[in-house]
This record gives structure tokens, sequence and C-alpha cells, in this order.
């Protein structure tokens, strides 16, 4: 581990202007450049004439012969035909390079119906044709299917687009530029250029840019690049990258799960980072990624939010929710399998609906010796996806995961001494009570945190089994009263079975009690038992409900039902264990209680969604069945889609709340943002902790198999 470390570190504080594979599309449209100064006629760059003319494949194309995608190299190379036919240059190489187009046109349908990436080569490609025949150069297979698609995948792209977003921010779909040529007004556009002179720090982008509007700061640009890489010389596909392939770098280091061990040198690059992109403009790499995943995202969160983009929210939902659908349409033979994977869970599958440590499992399994990235073609970052992070991934998971077996068996011999696993009406979830925490705060340090939780969880669920149809009415009424007496000879005067109860979560409490003393420095253990007393109120209230027949209003319901949910006694206790000193003033602030609020209307509304026909049959009532019987005129299916509105709504504002800057610690926030995750990964289908079966392959991958 110190040596993949130190070797990490070491490519870290060595990157300078980053490296990235080069592209004979970029050299080709800097060698449309028209000569700028003086009377000469001529391209302004012949270097790069000569380049492609001395650089020509034995098949006929240019770039990377090796590159996946078909599409990739006949772009490339209709670009380079195109820039010798613009100087009359090269007769021989633009026919070879013509005959390679037209034997692999038909190839590239295949590429079209399966793969998502293409967005920018739909709307580039076809213009890029249009000109080459305004050139004379002979497209006698304009009309082959192939192009047919290729133009109406062009139209409906066109059709979503929003050129006023375009033209407001410097995300990439600004290199779909040179496909718009007679929709692009220069004068808006511009005021996004760098202040380097690029636009998005693309060659071929600020060479176009170059070409229709004779920027000199272009012009600069390109001179400087060409000083760095020689006349002669290939262009990258985008430069300088020393700020993209840094956060790049941390991106991949946090889906392999091993930021931790450098931090230093990502708040170090972050803070570098935000200098860089404040006001959106100014950067060093001029260009924000936009992902389909990751804008979709965005999207999600700015939708019902201040700042950037808010405007524009709804488009982007619009045109990703499209690519969402249009991705169900189509099959993935021909996807890699790390894309088609990302895609599938960002598809099922809101972002805040997955668990870190399943994302990290697949991002390691998934790994490639070569990093690819841009929506418009496979690039090759010489840093990016490397032996030392695979390395240091596959052991660190390997590692947790030996500390997590240890853990569970801690928890589990918990649960055999305080003997609650022999109780026979409950369901036993220890081991995913467990998973849930370690899929989520994995790190070693994190021990006291896991530990607490899932003790608390096997004991809410066990008690919520007892409370909902295990024990009579005078029995729970009963327990509650001990508990507030708080003696533990009080438990032998339950049935065994309510005894095994009562005494569990009284020597459970008195531990976490103890622990938490060291832990806060000070005693908490009347804040534990609360906490707890305040759950255990709520089950005994929604018991006497379904005892009496009553018949609750929504408000009524919620009032309890939120904290029924149990999810006070599992976050707030576990709480206490992040390393962060908490007052009492702090746990009773306002804010404090609007978070820990948040998390529970999401949990109980998730839980009702998926539960209400089992409860239905158990005479119990939940927000479904209420909603309703409020609203006659709605079915239960109508009802579940409003409840799912007011899911979506309530977490969008506890992700606001938790990226706020507040007096409540990030850790926190951070914890209860965690079991919001959790409850919308449990309940995204069916009700996934209630199902003996759903969640077993999950916890198999994370608690029990090794990553080779």
């Amino acid at each position: 581990m110190r040596i993949c470390i130190n070797k990490i570190r070491a490519m870290l504080r060595s990157l300078d202007d980053g490296s990235i594979s080069v592209s004979a599309l970029d050299m080709a449209w800097i060698a449309r450049v028209p000569a700028l100064k003086g009377l000469r006629s001529g391209p302004e760059y012949p270097a790069c004439i000569q380049w492609i003319l001395e650089n020509q494949l034995a098949d006929g194309s240019w770039d990377d012969q090796n590159s996946y995608f078909v599409y990739e190299r006949v772009c490339s190379t209709l670009a380079c035909v195109i820039a010798l036919k613009t100087w009359a240059l090269g007769e021989e190489n633009v026919e070879k390079g013509m005959m390679f187009i037209e034997r692999h046109i038909s190839k590239m349908e295949i590429e079209q119906d399966c793969d998502r990436t293409q967005f920018p080569f739909v709307i580039v490609f076809p213009a890029m044709l249009d000109e080459a025949r305004m050139l004379g150069l002979d497209i006698c297979y304009h009309d082959a299917p192939m192009m047919k698609l290729l133009k109406l995948k062009r139209e409906d792209q066109l059709k979503r687009i929003s050129l006023n977003m375009i033209l407001k921010y410097p995300i990439t779909i600004l290199h779909c530029t040179q496909g718009l040529r007679h929709v692009v007004d220069w004068e808006p556009l511009m005021t996004l250029q760098s202040e380097n002179g690029s636009l998005l720090n693309s060659p071929a982008l600020t060479a176009y840019a170059l070409i229709h509007t004779g920027n000199s700061s272009c012009y600069q640009y390109l001179q400087a690049i060409l000083a760095d890489f020689g006349k002669a010389a290939p262009m990258p596909k985008v430069y300088p990258l020393n700020l993209f392939e840094r956060l790049a770098i941390i991106y991949e280091l946090q889906c392999l799960g091993i930021s931790r061990y450098f931090q230093l040198d990502i708040v170090n690059t972050l803070e570098h980072a935000y200098r860089a992109v404040s006001g959106l403009k100014g950067d060093e790499d001029g260009r924000i990624a936009d992902t389909s995943s990751d804008l979709y995202k965005a999207s999600e969160l700015l939708s019902k939010s201040e700042g950037y983009f808010q405007g524009d929210a709804g488009y982007l939902q619009r045109l990703f929710q499209d690519e969402i659908d249009e991705f169900h349409q189509k099959p993935t033979s021909k996807k890699d399998e790390t894309e088609s994977m990302e895609v599938h869970m960002r598809v099922t599958s809101r972002w805040y609906a997955t668990l870190l440590r399943l994302g990290t499992r697949r991002f390691i399994q998934d790994y490639e010796k070569n990093s690819w990235i841009g929506r418009g073609s496979r690039t090759k970052q010489q840093y990016v996806n490397n032996d030392a992070m695979l390395a240091l991934a596959k052991i660190d998971f390997n590692l947790c995961q030996s500390i997590h077996q240890t853990e569970l068996d801690q928890v589990m011999r918990w649960s055999r001494e305080c003997q609650i696993s022999q109780l026979k009406f409950p369901r036993h979830k220890v081991t995913v009570n467990y998973f849930s925490i370690a899929a989520m705060m994995f790190e070693p340090d994190k021990a006291p945190v896991r530990l607490v939780w899932t003790r608390c969880s096997a004991l809410a669920t066990v008690l919520d089994d007892f409370f909902d149809y295990a024990g009579s009415i005078c029995e729970l009424r009963e327990f509650l009263k001990a508990f507030r007496r708080w003696e533990p000879s009080l438990g032998g005067c339950f049935s065994k079975e309510c005894q095994i109860l009562y005494v569990a979560l009284h020597n459970t409490i008195n531990d976490i009690a103890r622990e938490g003393f060291i832990a806060q420095d000070r005693d908490v253990g009347i804040y534990l038992r609360t906490i707890w007393d305040r759950w255990l109120a709520s089950c005994l209230t929604e018991a006497e409900w379904k005892e009496g027949g009553f018949d609750p209003s929504i408000e009524d319901y919620m009032k309890v039902a939120t904290c029924s949910i149990a999810l006070e006694p599992i976050v707030l206790s576990s709480m206490l264990f992040l390393g962060e000193k908490l007052t009492e003033d702090l746990l009773d602030t306002q804010e404090f209680s609007n978070l820990m609020n948040l998390v529970n209307i999401i949990g109980r509304l998730l839980n009702d969604i998926r539960s209400y026909k089992r409860e239905l049959g158990q005479g119990k009532w939940c927000s479904v069945t209420i909603y309703v019987k409020e609203h006659p005129e709605v079915s239960h299916e109508e009802a579940v889609r409003q409840i799912q509105g007011m899911i979506e709504e309530t977490m969008m504002e506890l992700i606001r709340a938790v990226q706020q800057p507040s007096i409540v610690p990030k850790c926190c926030k951070n914890l209860q943002l965690s079991m919001a995750r959790i409850l919308h990964f449990f309940y995204r289908d069916i009700d996934g902790y209630s199902s003996a079966e759903a969640m077993k392959s999950f916890v198999e991958q994370i608690l029990f198999n090794k990553i080779e």
C-alpha cells in the first residue's frame, strides 16, 4: 500500500500541463486556417498541411488505427481530406481518404444505434459532409441508410438544443459549434473565451473560431500550442490539461475509494480549481465537464434552487430524460462495460439512491488500462487510470472488507449475548443493518459509528416488530413505563420475550452511553434515553390507534409516523461517534432538528409507498391509504405518484441544507444524508429491508466477496 501511495502522490505532484492523446482531427482544423497577415494566400500553418500529407495510414485513414470506434477514424479522415481539398493539395491522399470513408461508413450504423457518446459527432459530421460536397468531393453515399439515419438524429438533436444555453455557459456542447455554422452568433460566443485565448481549450474549436472571427487571442493560443508541440507535430484534443487532468484523477481516486490517502493534494487542487472556475469564466481549462450523468444529476439539484443554470434546469432535465428514454430502447452490446454500467445505474436510479461502496466495487472491477474522456470522442490521458491506483484500490477494498468482517463478528456476538437472536417473531437483520452503514462509511476509523449504528438498527427492528404485532397493548404500555423508570429489574415482570427485549435495550443504551462519554467527554446517557423514549412512545401511539380503530388525519399520522420510522435512535446515537464534539445546545437547535425531520419524512414516505399493500392487510394506516381516504377520487397508484413527488421535494431540501454552511458540523449533515441515501437504496424498487433476498447479493459484494 505504501509503495502505491507514494507512486500516486509523486504523480500528483509532478503533473505539469497534462498529457493527452494527439488528434489528427484538431490538426486538420488548424490546417484550414487561412493566411491572416500579409498578401500571401494559402494556409496560415503550412507545416500542419505537411503533417497531414506525411501521416496518412496505409488504409487511407488518419488518426489512431486502434481507435475504439470507427466513427472517430472516419470523422478524422474526412477532416483531413477537407483540409487538403481546401488548399488543392494531396490529390492522391484525398482519393485514398475518400475510399476509406466509403468502405467504413456502413460500419458506423451499428455504433450509431448502440453508443450514446456521439452527440457532437451527430451534429458535426453531417455538416462536414456538406462542406465536402461544396468543395466538389464525390460523396456518392449521401443517400445511404446510415446517412439518412444520421440526418434524422441530427434534426432531432437540434430541436432539443438550447442555443441560449450554449452561448451562456462554457460547457462541452460548444464542441458542436463546427456543426452549427449557419446559426452561430460569434459575438456572444466569444465572451466565453478563456484567458489563454481558447474556447474550451480545444485547438479545433479555437481554430474554427479563428477562421470565422480572426480573433487575435485565438491566434495567440494556437501560436503558443504550436510552439509547445512543434508545428509539424500532431495536436492534442484539449490543451493545457493541468486543471482538467488533476480533477479527473481526483474523481477517479474518489470513485476508487482511496481519496482519503491524498487529502492534502486534493485540497490544494480543489482550492486551485475553485479559483480557476469562479464565475464560470477565465478558468485554465475553459471548460465545465457535462457528461450526461453529471449534468443530469446537477439539473436535479438545481431545478429547485437558486444560482447558475436555474433557468435552464427544466431544459437540462428534458434533454437528459430524452437520452435516458433513448437508452432504454437501445441495445448495449457495443458499449464498453464501464460506461454501460454507469449509464444503467444513472438511468435506473437517482444518484442519491446508490451506496458509495457498491459504486466503488463496480468502478474497480470495470477499471481499464486507458481512460477515455469526452462525449464526442474517446480521448486517452496518460496519468488517469493507472496501475498504481488500481492496485491500491484493490488492496484497500479488501483490507476494509476484512475489517468489516471482524466488526460484523462483534455485533453478531452482541446479538447472541443479549439473546435477541433467539427471538422467533422478529426480523433478524444484523448483517443487513451493518451492511447499510458499511456501504456508506467504510473507512477503518469509522468503526465506532458502524458498531453503534448496527446495534441500534438491530434493536429498533426487533422492537418495531414487537410493537407492531408481537406484544399486547398492555404489555407495550408497561414496557414504556419500565423504560422511563430505567430500572433493569423491572424486566422480570414481563414475558420472556419482552424481558429479553427490555434487558437488551437497557444494557445496550448503557454500553453506548459509556462509549459516548469517552467520545464526547460528557454524559450522553440522558440524551440517548430521550431519543429512544420518543421513538417508543410513537410506536405505542400507533399500536393504540390500531387497537382502538382510530382514523388519523394526514397531519396526525405524520406527526407520529415520522418518529416511529426509528431513524432518530440510529442516526442521533451514531452521530456522537463521528469525532466531533456535539454540545447539548447544538443538539437542541432548530436547525439540527429540521435536518433530522427531513430525513424522517423521507424515510417514512419511502417506507409507506413500498409497504402500503401489506399494511392494508394488517389494518394499519399509512400515508398512501390516508391520502386516498382524504382524496377519494384518487387511486392508490396516483397517491403513490403524489407522495413520490413529496419525497423528491424533501430530498432536494435536505441536499440544499447539507450543502449550506451552518452551525451543524458537516460530518453530522453527511451522516443524515447517508441515511437518506440508504433509505432510497433499500426502497427504490420494493421494501428491500423486509425482503429476505433483496439485499443478499449486495451484502455479499461488500462484506464477503474479495476483489481479485
